[in-house]
C-alpha cells in the first residue's frame, strides 16, 4: 500500500465521520397537541363572545312609543292615546333613524398573525436544530480540520525528495489520522451542545407562546365587553332619535296636540306645548349623540392605548420574549459600514503541522481575530432550573449563560441588563447563527474543491505507476 493509498483511506474515514449522525433528539408532539387544544378553546371563546353581543342587542332596534318612559303622572294614558292615534295615522309615517352598530377593531388574533407566523417559523427551525437536522458549527469545524490536513499532506508530498520520502509521508499521515479522530470526537461533543442549546431555546419559545395566547384571550375579552357597552349606549341614543324624528314630523305633532286636547288644553296651548316638547326632545337627542361621540372617541383611544401596550408586552424590551428578536430590522439600506465577517483559524491540527509553518505564519495562526466562531467557542451548554419558576418557566431548562456570552465583544453586545438580571437578545443570537451558516457554506464549497483536486492528483499518480 502506497502513500496515496493511505491518504485515500483517511479521506474515506473522514467522509464517514462527516456524514454520520451524532445524536438524535426527541420530538415535541405533546406541545403541538396542547397548542391545537388552546387554538380550539380560543375559537370557541370568540364564538361565545359573538353570541353574547347578539343577545345584548348589538344589531340595534327601533322601539315604539310604548317602550319610552315619561316623567309626568299621566304616562299610561298618554301611551294609550298615542298608540291609538298612531294606528289611525299609519299612512303618515315618520322617518326613522337606521340602526347602527359600534365598529370594532379587528380581533387581536388577526393583528397577531404576522407575528405568530414568524414565531412558528422560528419554532420549526429550532425543532430541526434540536433534532440534529440544522446547520452545525461542529460539522464546519470537522470540515475545516479535514481541509487543513489535506492541504498539509499536499504540501508535504510536494516537498519530499529521496528514498525516505514514502516512510516520512506514512509517519506524518498516521499522526494526522490520529488528530482527525480526536477532532471527530470533539465535533461530536460540540454537536451535542448545539442540540441541547436548541432544545433550551425551543422550550423558552413555546413557554412564551403559551403566555402570549393567554394574554391575547384576556385582551380580546376586554375589547368585546367594551364594544357591547358602547353599543348599548348607541342603541339608547337611537331610540331617542326615533322618537324625536316622529315628534318633529307633522304626524308626531298632530298626535301630541290631540293628546293635549284630551287633557283640557285649548288648540293654541296644545300646539305650543307639543312644539316645546318636540324641541326639548331634540335638544336631548343632540346632547345624547354628543356624549356618545365623546365616549366613542375615548373608547377608540383606550383601544389604541391597549393595543400599543399589548404589542409592547408581546415584543418586549430585551429578549424576555422572542418577539423582540423578530422585530430587529435587517434591511441593508438601513445599515452602514457593512463588512464581510472574517473567521479566525480553528487551529484544530496546528500542533501537528507547526513544522511546515514559518515563524510569521505561526504567529498569525495564534492570533485570535474577532469572529462569530470565537464567540461560539466560549459558549457552553447548561441544564438548569429557574429560581422563580412561575415567572420564567417551570422544570428543567437547557441553554447558554449570559456571562459566557460576555466573554467576547460579539457576545457582550447580545446581553442586556434589566431589573430581572441579564437577558440575552435571542434575535441577535439568531442573526449570528445565520452568519455562521453562510460562512460554513463558503468553507464547505472550498473544501469540496480541494478534495476534488487531491483526488485528481492521486489518480494521476496511480496512472504513472
Amino acid at each position: 500500500m502506497g502513500f496515496f493509498d493511505d491518504v485515500g483511506n483517511v479521506i474515506k474515514g473522514a467522509g464517514k465521520k462527516i456524514g454520520g449522525s451524532i445524536v438524535e433528539a426527541t420530538t415535541i408532539d405533546e406541545d403541538d397537541r396542547r397548542r391545537d387544544e388552546q387554538d380550539a378553546q380560543q375559537e370557541q371563546r370568540r364564538r361565545d363572545a359573538e353570541a353574547a353581543r347578539t343577545e345584548a342587542g348589538i344589531i340595534g332596534s327601533q322601539p315604539g312609543a310604548q317602550d319610552l318612559n315619561f316623567v309626568n303622572s299621566q304616562d299610561a294614558a298618554y301611551r294609550r292615546a298615542l298608540d291609538a292615534e298612531r294606528e289611525r295615522n299609519r299612512t303618515r309615517s315618520a322617518p326613522s333613524a337606521r340602526p347602527v352598530s359600534v365598529g370594532q377593531n379587528a380581533p387581536i388574533n388577526d393583528r397577531e398573525n404576522q407575528f405568530r407566523t414568524a414565531q412558528m417559523d422560528l419554532v420549526a427551525k429550532l425543532q430541526a436544530q434540536a433534532n440534529g437536522q440544522g446547520p452545525s458549527l461542529a460539522q464546519n469545524q470537522l470540515n475545516q480540520a479535514t481541509s487543513q490536513t489535506l492541504n498539509n499532506a499536499l504540501a508535504l508530498q510536494a516537498a519530499q525528495r529521496g528514498m525516505g520520502s514514502a516512510l516520512a509521508g506514512r509517519n506524518l499521515l498516521n499522526a494526522q489520522s490520529s488528530a482527525l479522530q480526536q477532532a471527530a470526537g470533539q465535533s461530536a461533543d460540540v454537536r451535542l451542545q448545539e442540540q441541547m442549546a436548541a432544545q433550551g431555546l425551543l422550550a423558552n419559545v413555546l413557554t412564551q407562546g403559551r403566555g402570549q395566547d393567554q394574554a391575547v384571550d384576556i385582551e380580546q375579552a376586554r375589547q368585546n365587553q367594551a364594544a357591547i357597552l358602547a353599543q348599548a349606549g348607541f342603541d339608547t341614543q337611537l331610540s331617542m332619535a326615533d322618537l324625536s324624528a316622529q315628534l318633529q314630523t307633522q304626524a308626531g305633532l298632530d298626535q301630541m296636540t290631540q293628546f293635549l286636547l284630551t287633557q283640557g288644553f285649548n288648540q293654541n296651548e296644545a300646539e305650543r306645548k307639543a312644539r316645546e316638547f318636540a324641541a326639548q326632545l331634540a335638544l336631548q337627542e343632540r346632547q345624547g349623540f354628543l356624549n356618545a361621540s365623546i365616549q366613542g372617541e375615548q373608547l377608540a383611544q383606550q383601544d389604541e392605548n391597549a393595543d400599543r401596550d399589548f404589542a409592547a408586552k408581546l415584543v418586549g424590551a430585551g429578549s424576555s420574549t422572542v418577539g423582540g428578536a423578530l422585530a430587529v430590522a435587517s434591511d441593508m439600506r438601513l445599515k452602514t459600514n457593512i463588512q464581510k465577517v472574517q473567521n479566525g483559524p480553528l487551529g484544530v491540527l496546528s500542533q501537528n503541522v507547526n513544522k511546515l509553518l514559518s515563524d510569521k505564519e505561526e504567529k498569525k495562526e495564534k492570533e485570535e481575530k474577532p469572529s462569530i466562531e470565537n464567540m461560539l467557542k466560549k459558549l457552553k451548554a447548561y441544564r438548569y432550573e429557574y429560581k422563580d419558576g412561575e415567572k420564567h418557566g417551570e422544570g428543567k431548562q437547557f441553554g447558554v449563560m449570559a456571562q459566557d456570552l460576555e466573554k467576547t465583544p460579539e457576545g457582550k453586545s447580545m446581553v442586556k441588563e434589566t431589573k430581572d438580571g441579564k437577558m440575552v437578545d435571542v434575535g441577535k443570537l439568531a442573526n449570528a447563527a445565520m452568519a455562521s451558516v453562510v460562512s460554513m457554506h463558503e468553507k464547505q464549497e472550498a473544501l469540496e474543491s480541494k478534495v476534488s483536486e487531491l483526488v485528481k492528483i492521486m489518480k494521476a499518480k496511480r496512472k504513472e505507476k
